[in-house]
Protein backbone atom coordinates (compact mmCIF):
# COMPACT_ATOMS: atom_id res chain seq x y z
CA UNK A 1 0.00 0.00 0.00
CA UNK A 2 1.37 3.78 -0.93
CA UNK A 3 2.18 5.62 1.64
CA UNK A 4 0.89 8.82 -0.17
CA UNK A 5 -2.82 9.32 1.08
CA UNK A 6 -5.33 10.46 -1.36
CA UNK A 7 -6.40 14.06 -1.11
CA UNK A 8 -10.07 14.85 -0.25
CA UNK A 9 -11.81 17.76 -1.22
CA UNK A 10 -13.83 19.78 1.89
CA UNK A 11 -16.90 21.70 0.93
CA UNK A 12 -17.20 25.30 1.40
CA UNK A 13 -13.12 25.48 0.93
CA UNK A 14 -11.68 27.92 -1.65
CA UNK A 15 -10.46 24.96 -3.10
CA UNK A 16 -13.75 23.18 -3.96
CA UNK A 17 -14.69 22.57 -7.82
CA UNK A 18 -17.84 25.01 -9.09
CA UNK A 19 -19.45 21.54 -9.55
CA UNK A 20 -19.28 21.17 -6.02
CA UNK A 21 -20.18 24.25 -4.49
CA UNK A 22 -23.15 24.04 -6.89
CA UNK A 23 -24.52 20.99 -5.50
CA UNK A 24 -23.72 21.66 -2.23
CA UNK A 25 -25.88 24.32 -1.89
CA UNK A 26 -28.67 22.65 -3.64
CA UNK A 27 -28.52 20.23 -0.61
CA UNK A 28 -28.68 23.15 2.22
CA UNK A 29 -31.52 23.15 4.22
CA UNK A 30 -34.43 26.21 4.12
CA UNK A 31 -36.63 27.07 7.44
CA UNK A 32 -39.42 27.99 5.70
CA UNK A 33 -40.71 29.12 9.55
CA UNK A 34 -38.18 32.36 9.47
CA UNK A 35 -39.35 35.56 8.45
CA UNK A 36 -38.66 37.22 5.61
CA UNK A 37 -35.64 39.69 5.39
CA UNK A 38 -35.85 43.43 5.49
CA UNK A 39 -34.99 44.72 2.05
CA UNK A 40 -31.55 46.71 1.76
CA UNK A 41 -33.81 50.00 1.27
CA UNK A 42 -35.88 49.81 4.68
CA UNK A 43 -33.11 48.74 6.44
CA UNK A 44 -30.73 51.04 5.50
CA UNK A 45 -32.95 54.05 5.85
CA UNK A 46 -33.81 52.97 9.43
CA UNK A 47 -30.53 52.93 10.24
CA UNK A 48 -29.61 56.41 9.02
CA UNK A 49 -32.90 57.49 10.78
CA UNK A 50 -31.51 56.52 14.17
CA UNK A 51 -28.29 57.58 13.14
CA UNK A 52 -29.18 61.22 12.26
CA UNK A 53 -31.77 61.37 15.52
CA UNK A 54 -28.50 59.88 17.33
CA UNK A 55 -26.19 62.51 15.93
CA UNK A 56 -28.96 65.39 16.50
CA UNK A 57 -29.38 64.53 20.12
CA UNK A 58 -26.05 64.48 20.46
CA UNK A 59 -25.35 67.63 18.73
CA UNK A 60 -27.70 69.34 20.92
CA UNK A 61 -26.28 68.15 23.97
CA UNK A 62 -22.87 69.64 23.06
CA UNK A 63 -24.26 72.91 21.83
CA UNK A 64 -26.28 72.96 24.84
CA UNK A 65 -24.16 72.20 27.95
CA UNK A 66 -21.30 74.10 27.54
CA UNK A 67 -22.66 77.44 27.17
CA UNK A 68 -24.87 76.93 31.03
CA UNK A 69 -23.36 78.05 33.83
CA UNK A 70 -23.38 76.43 37.19
CA UNK A 71 -26.27 78.71 37.80
CA UNK A 72 -28.42 78.36 34.61
CA UNK A 73 -28.46 74.61 35.32
CA UNK A 74 -29.64 74.21 38.41
CA UNK A 75 -33.60 74.01 39.41
CA UNK A 76 -35.95 76.89 38.49
CA UNK A 77 -37.30 76.60 41.89
CA UNK A 78 -33.71 77.44 43.41
CA UNK A 79 -33.23 79.80 40.82
CA UNK A 80 -36.31 81.63 41.85
CA UNK A 81 -35.58 81.53 45.49
CA UNK A 82 -31.86 82.84 44.64
CA UNK A 83 -33.18 85.91 42.94
CA UNK A 84 -36.12 86.31 45.59
CA UNK A 85 -33.74 86.51 48.38
CA UNK A 86 -31.06 87.68 46.64
CA UNK A 87 -32.64 90.85 45.68
CA UNK A 88 -30.46 91.52 42.83
CA UNK A 89 -32.52 92.95 39.55
CA UNK A 90 -29.44 92.75 37.25
CA UNK A 91 -29.74 88.73 37.45
CA UNK A 92 -32.00 88.18 34.90
CA UNK A 93 -29.89 90.47 32.86
CA UNK A 94 -27.39 87.91 32.46
CA UNK A 95 -28.37 85.55 29.97
CA UNK A 96 -31.67 84.91 28.16
CA UNK A 97 -32.08 81.95 30.30
CA UNK A 98 -32.10 83.15 33.76
CA UNK A 99 -34.33 86.15 31.81
CA UNK A 100 -37.05 83.70 30.54
CA UNK A 101 -36.86 81.56 34.13
CA UNK A 102 -37.19 84.92 36.06
CA UNK A 103 -39.79 87.22 34.32
CA UNK A 104 -43.21 85.91 34.83
CA UNK A 105 -46.09 88.16 36.76
CA UNK A 106 -45.97 85.72 39.98
CA UNK A 107 -42.00 86.62 40.08
CA UNK A 108 -42.62 90.03 40.09
CA UNK A 109 -45.26 90.04 42.57
CA UNK A 110 -43.32 87.72 44.66
CA UNK A 111 -40.11 90.07 44.51
CA UNK A 112 -41.87 93.23 45.11
CA UNK A 113 -43.60 91.96 48.37
CA UNK A 114 -40.46 90.82 49.51
CA UNK A 115 -38.59 94.48 48.77
CA UNK A 116 -41.10 97.31 49.24
CA UNK A 117 -41.93 96.42 53.32
CA UNK A 118 -38.40 97.29 53.74
CA UNK A 119 -39.39 100.95 52.98
CA UNK A 120 -42.46 100.64 54.34
CA UNK A 121 -44.71 101.38 57.66
CA UNK A 122 -42.48 105.05 58.45
CA UNK A 123 -43.52 108.08 60.11
CA UNK A 124 -43.86 111.06 58.03
CA UNK A 125 -40.25 111.91 59.25
CA UNK A 126 -38.46 108.94 59.41
CA UNK A 127 -35.98 107.30 57.14
CA UNK A 128 -35.05 104.32 55.28
CA UNK A 129 -31.44 103.08 54.83
CA UNK A 130 -29.51 104.01 51.91
CA UNK A 131 -29.37 100.48 51.09
CA UNK A 132 -33.08 100.01 51.07
CA UNK A 133 -33.91 102.89 49.43
CA UNK A 134 -31.64 101.62 46.24
CA UNK A 135 -32.98 98.53 46.28
CA UNK A 136 -36.60 100.08 46.10
CA UNK A 137 -35.75 102.73 43.35
CA UNK A 138 -34.27 99.46 41.17
CA UNK A 139 -37.07 98.22 41.73
CA UNK A 140 -39.91 101.10 40.72
CA UNK A 141 -37.17 101.74 37.64
CA UNK A 142 -38.05 98.32 36.14
CA UNK A 143 -39.99 97.96 33.26
CA UNK A 144 -42.51 95.34 34.58
CA UNK A 145 -43.24 98.32 37.24
CA UNK A 146 -46.28 99.62 35.26
CA UNK A 147 -49.60 100.90 36.44
CA UNK A 148 -51.68 98.02 35.55
CA UNK A 149 -49.21 95.53 37.78
CA UNK A 150 -48.71 98.31 40.88
CA UNK A 151 -52.34 98.96 40.99
CA UNK A 152 -52.79 95.19 40.66
CA UNK A 153 -50.23 94.61 43.54
CA UNK A 154 -52.25 97.04 45.70
CA UNK A 155 -55.50 95.76 44.92
CA UNK A 156 -55.57 93.29 47.36
CA UNK A 157 -55.24 96.25 50.27
CA UNK A 158 -58.09 98.10 48.96
CA UNK A 159 -61.64 97.10 49.98
CA UNK A 160 -63.65 95.26 47.83
CA UNK A 161 -66.24 97.72 46.79
CA UNK A 162 -63.46 100.23 46.48
CA UNK A 163 -64.17 102.11 42.94
CA UNK A 164 -60.30 101.66 42.40
CA UNK A 165 -59.36 105.39 41.26
CA UNK A 166 -55.57 106.82 41.41
CA UNK A 167 -56.85 108.94 44.55
CA UNK A 168 -57.95 105.40 45.68
CA UNK A 169 -54.51 103.10 45.47
CA UNK A 170 -52.86 106.92 46.53
CA UNK A 171 -54.73 106.27 49.37
CA UNK A 172 -53.67 103.07 50.18
CA UNK A 173 -50.13 103.54 49.70
CA UNK A 174 -49.94 106.20 51.83
CA UNK A 175 -51.81 103.79 54.64
CA UNK A 176 -48.81 101.78 53.93
CA UNK A 177 -46.30 104.01 55.19
CA UNK A 178 -43.77 104.78 53.02
CA UNK A 179 -40.40 106.22 54.01
CA UNK A 180 -40.08 110.20 53.90
CA UNK A 181 -37.13 109.91 51.58
CA UNK A 182 -38.15 107.89 49.00
CA UNK A 183 -38.37 109.38 45.89
CA UNK A 184 -39.99 108.50 42.51
CA UNK A 185 -37.66 106.87 39.91
CA UNK A 186 -36.44 108.85 37.15
CA UNK A 187 -37.88 107.03 34.57
CA UNK A 188 -41.63 108.84 35.68
CA UNK A 189 -40.38 112.04 36.00
CA UNK A 190 -40.06 112.75 31.59
CA UNK A 191 -42.25 112.24 29.17
CA UNK A 192 -43.34 110.93 27.12
CA UNK A 193 -46.83 111.52 29.27
CA UNK A 194 -49.30 108.71 29.09
CA UNK A 195 -52.55 107.97 31.05
CA UNK A 196 -50.73 105.38 32.96
CA UNK A 197 -47.80 107.23 33.88
CA UNK A 198 -49.28 109.74 35.29
CA UNK A 199 -51.64 107.71 37.09
CA UNK A 200 -48.58 105.79 38.24
CA UNK A 201 -46.92 108.72 39.52
CA UNK A 202 -49.68 110.41 41.14
CA UNK A 203 -49.48 107.48 43.54
CA UNK A 204 -46.15 107.72 44.29
CA UNK A 205 -45.53 110.96 44.72
CA UNK A 206 -44.32 111.87 48.24
CA UNK A 207 -45.65 115.26 48.38
CA UNK A 208 -49.27 116.17 50.10
CA UNK A 209 -51.31 119.04 52.30
CA UNK A 210 -49.16 117.69 55.16
CA UNK A 211 -45.56 117.25 53.11
CA UNK A 212 -44.07 119.28 50.66
CA UNK A 213 -41.08 117.73 48.76
CA UNK A 214 -38.14 119.80 47.32
CA UNK A 215 -37.18 117.48 44.90
CA UNK A 216 -34.40 119.67 43.32
CA UNK A 217 -32.91 120.57 46.53
CA UNK A 218 -33.34 116.95 47.73
CA UNK A 219 -31.91 115.53 44.70
CA UNK A 220 -30.47 117.67 41.96
CA UNK A 221 -30.30 115.01 39.29
CA UNK A 222 -34.18 113.90 39.78
CA UNK A 223 -34.44 118.21 39.89
CA UNK A 224 -33.57 118.33 36.28
CA UNK A 225 -34.92 115.34 35.02
CA UNK A 226 -38.42 116.48 36.26
CA UNK A 227 -37.84 120.34 34.63
CA UNK A 228 -37.12 119.03 31.59
CA UNK A 229 -40.59 116.87 32.18
CA UNK A 230 -42.70 119.46 33.14
CA UNK A 231 -41.50 121.38 29.69
CA UNK A 232 -42.54 117.58 28.03
CA UNK A 233 -45.60 117.72 29.72
CA UNK A 234 -47.06 121.57 28.43
CA UNK A 235 -45.86 120.46 24.97
CA UNK A 236 -47.60 117.37 25.01
CA UNK A 237 -50.80 119.04 27.27
CA UNK A 238 -50.63 116.72 29.71
CA UNK A 239 -51.11 119.53 32.43
CA UNK A 240 -51.79 116.71 35.55
CA UNK A 241 -48.04 115.27 34.51
CA UNK A 242 -47.03 119.10 35.16
CA UNK A 243 -49.08 119.98 38.40
CA UNK A 244 -47.84 116.34 40.17
CA UNK A 245 -44.37 117.98 38.94
CA UNK A 246 -44.91 120.99 40.52
CA UNK A 247 -45.65 119.81 43.91
CA UNK A 248 -42.82 118.03 43.87
CA UNK A 249 -40.69 121.07 43.79
CA UNK A 250 -40.14 121.68 40.23
CA UNK A 251 -39.08 125.22 39.52
CA UNK A 252 -41.03 127.26 36.94
CA UNK A 253 -38.69 128.42 33.90
CA UNK A 254 -39.49 131.81 31.72
CA UNK A 255 -39.54 128.75 28.95
CA UNK A 256 -42.53 127.15 30.74
CA UNK A 257 -44.11 130.53 30.56
CA UNK A 258 -43.31 130.97 27.08
CA UNK A 259 -44.50 127.86 26.24
CA UNK A 260 -48.00 128.00 27.79
CA UNK A 261 -48.73 131.71 26.74
CA UNK A 262 -46.94 131.31 22.85
CA UNK A 263 -46.83 127.71 21.60
CA UNK A 264 -49.87 126.17 23.62
CA UNK A 265 -52.81 129.06 23.07
CA UNK A 266 -52.30 130.73 26.54
CA UNK A 267 -54.08 128.23 28.50
CA UNK A 268 -54.83 130.24 31.72
CA UNK A 269 -55.57 127.38 33.71
CA UNK A 270 -52.28 126.14 33.20
CA UNK A 271 -50.74 129.85 33.68
CA UNK A 272 -52.51 130.08 36.84
CA UNK A 273 -50.80 127.04 37.96
CA UNK A 274 -46.95 127.65 37.34
CA UNK A 275 -48.24 131.28 38.64
CA UNK A 276 -49.32 130.32 42.02
CA UNK A 277 -46.09 127.89 42.04
CA UNK A 278 -43.46 131.20 41.26
CA UNK A 279 -45.52 132.35 44.61
CA UNK A 280 -44.89 129.03 46.24
CA UNK A 281 -41.79 128.96 45.79
CA UNK A 282 -40.83 132.46 45.92
CA UNK A 283 -38.29 132.26 49.28
CA UNK A 284 -35.99 130.13 46.39
CA UNK A 285 -33.84 130.74 43.61
CA UNK A 286 -36.12 131.03 40.49
CA UNK A 287 -35.34 131.45 36.67
CA UNK A 288 -38.14 133.67 35.85
CA UNK A 289 -38.29 136.81 33.98
CA UNK A 290 -41.67 138.64 34.38
CA UNK A 291 -40.20 140.93 31.59
CA UNK A 292 -39.18 138.62 29.18
CA UNK A 293 -39.38 140.58 25.67
CA UNK A 294 -41.17 137.67 24.15
CA UNK A 295 -43.64 137.21 26.38
CA UNK A 296 -44.68 141.11 26.11
CA UNK A 297 -44.26 140.95 22.52
CA UNK A 298 -47.50 138.07 22.22
CA UNK A 299 -49.33 139.71 24.37
CA UNK A 300 -49.31 143.51 23.13
CA UNK A 301 -49.59 141.39 19.55
CA UNK A 302 -52.83 140.35 21.00
CA UNK A 303 -53.89 143.45 22.36
CA UNK A 304 -54.22 145.20 19.28
CA UNK A 305 -55.70 141.69 17.92
CA UNK A 306 -58.74 142.22 20.02
CA UNK A 307 -57.39 139.09 21.94
CA UNK A 308 -58.49 139.10 25.85
CA UNK A 309 -55.36 136.80 26.22
CA UNK A 310 -53.24 139.78 25.86
CA UNK A 311 -54.30 141.62 28.64
CA UNK A 312 -54.44 138.79 31.11
CA UNK A 313 -51.18 137.56 30.12
CA UNK A 314 -49.83 141.62 31.27
CA UNK A 315 -52.02 141.51 34.22
CA UNK A 316 -50.16 138.09 35.36
CA UNK A 317 -46.59 139.22 34.29
CA UNK A 318 -47.36 142.57 36.06
CA UNK A 319 -48.07 140.47 39.26
CA UNK A 320 -45.27 138.07 38.65
CA UNK A 321 -42.77 140.88 38.71
CA UNK A 322 -44.47 141.88 42.02
CA UNK A 323 -44.28 138.85 43.98
CA UNK A 324 -40.53 138.41 42.98
CA UNK A 325 -39.47 142.20 43.99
Amino acid sequence: MSSLMTPIKIRGKRGALPAEKWHAGKKRSVNRNASPAVPNTISNAISRDFIHAAATSSQKRRKRDPTLSALEQLPVEIIQDIYHYSTNLDLPLASATLQAQLSSPHMYSRLTTHVLPNVLGYEPEQTASDTDLAVSARLFGCRFMTWAFFSGWLDDRLPVDAVRLPADYRDVWIGLKPAGNLLPPQRLLHGPWTAAKTALLSVLSPADSTHSLDLPLVNPLLGEVASEGALQAIAEGSYEALELLLSMGVRPTTEMFRQVIIDNGCNRKVLDKLHAAVTRRSGTRLSVDPLDPTIWQWAERAQHGRDDSGDYVIKTMRQLARDLS
